[in-house]
C-alpha cells in the first residue's frame, strides 16, 4: 500500500499573515507545491466566496494538490451565540468544502471554552442538547454534500471523551474526529490517547509539535510529542487517510522562519509517520 498525502494548511505571507484574500491563498498554495506537500486544509475556507471557490480548487489541482480539507472559523457551539448563527456558520462552510471539492470540514466543538480554558472543570454536558441539534441539522447537509465534520479535540481527557460520546450519540455518517496532537499533549490527553479514542471514527488529522507549554504548531519532530507513539497509534486504528501537518504563519511569541518550517514538517512526516502506515497492520 502506498504511503499517505501528506497535506498542509494554507499559510500566508508572513509578513500580513490576516490577509485571508482569495490572492493570499493562491499564493499560499504555490508555497505548499514548490515545498513538495501533496494535500492542502484551506485555514480559513470561509473567507473564499462560494462563487470563487471552483477557480480556488482548480488552482491547486493544477499544483498538484489535492483538495483535503477545509477549516471551519466557527465553533460548533458554547461562546454564547444564538443557535442559528452556529448553523449558519457550519452550513457556509460546508457548502464551501464541497465547492473546492474537498472531503473534511474540522470543526472546534463543541466547546469554545473546553479550548480557551481548559483547566477549568466545565459542566461540558449543558451543551449536549444544542451541540447535539446543530450538529445533526448540519450533518445532513455535510451527508448530501459528500463532506464529513470531524470535531476536533482540546487538551484534555474529559473534552475528548466529550467529543466521542456525541460521536456515538449521533451515529451520522458525515461526523467524526479530528485529532490535534498540539492540543493533546498540553493537557492530561496526550496525543496517542486522543487517536485511541478516537479509533474508526478518526476521520482527518492536525498534525503540530509543542514543548508541553504553548499551542506553538512547531513542525512535528521538532517538540517533545513521542512520534513514534503517535504512529504506532495511527496504524493500531487503521488511519489511511491524508496525513495533514497543521502550522502556523502568525508566530509573534516566537521565532518564526515559515520555509523552513514547512520543509522541516514535510521532511519529517515522510521520514518518521507515513511510512509506518505505508503496509497493512500484522
Amino acid at each position: 500500500m502506498a504511503p499517505a498525502p501528506i497535506g498542509c494548511n494554507t499559510l500566508y505571507d508572513a509578513a500580513c499573515p490576516k490577509d485571508h484574500s482569495v490572492d493570499a491563498t493562491l499564493r499560499a498554495l504555490e508555497r505548499l507545491a514548490a515545498t513538495g506537500f501533496g494535500a492542502v486544509e484551506y485555514s480559513h475556507c470561509t473567507s473564499i466566496p462560494l462563487d470563487q471557490a471552483a477557480t480556488v480548487a482548480a488552482q491547486a489541482r493544477s499544483l498538484g494538490l489535492c483538495n483535503w480539507s477545509c477549516h471551519s472559523p466557527f465553533f460548533a457551539t458554547g461562546d454564547g451565540q444564538p443557535e442559528g448563527y452556529y448553523l449558519d456558520g457550519l452550513s457556509q462552510a460546508v457548502a464551501i468544502c464541497s465547492a473546492l471539492g474537498a472531503q473534511v470540514v474540522v470543526v472546534h466543538a463543541p466547546l469554545r471554552l473546553g479550548l480557551l480554558r481548559p483547566d477549568q472543570d466545565l459542566d461540558l454536558d449543558t451543551f449536549r442538547a444544542l451541540d447535539v441539534r446543530v450538529l445533526r441539522q448540519v450533518a445532513e447537509l455535510a451527508r448530501r454534500l459528500g463532506v464529513d465534520l470531524a470535531l476536533e479535540n482540546s487538551h484534555t481527557i474529559k473534552h475528548m471523551r466529550y467529543i466521542t460520546s456525541l460521536v456515538e450519540e449521533l451515529a451520522h455518517p458525515a461526523i467524526g474526529i479530528c485529532v490535534d496532537t498540539g492540543h493533546a499533549a498540553l493537557g492530561d490527553l496526550t496525543p496517542t490517547r486522543a487517536i485511541r479514542l478516537a479509533g474508526p471514527a478518526l476521520r482527518t488529522l492536525h498534525l503540530q509539535d509543542n514543548r508541553g507549554q504553548a499551542d506553538d504548531h512547531l513542525p512535528p519532530g521538532s517538540g517533545t510529542i513521542d512520534w513514534a507513539g503517535v504512529a504506532l497509534a495511527l496504524r493500531e486504528v487503521g488511519y489511511r487517510r491524508t496525513l495533514q501537518i497543521e502550522l502556523t504563519d502568525d508566530a509573534s511569541h516566537r521565532p518564526y522562519d515559515q520555509p523552513t518550517e514547512m520543509a522541516a514538517a514535510l521532511a519529517f512526516v515522510a521520514r518518521a509517520v507515513a511510512p509506518l502506515l505505508a503496509d497493512k497492520p500484522s
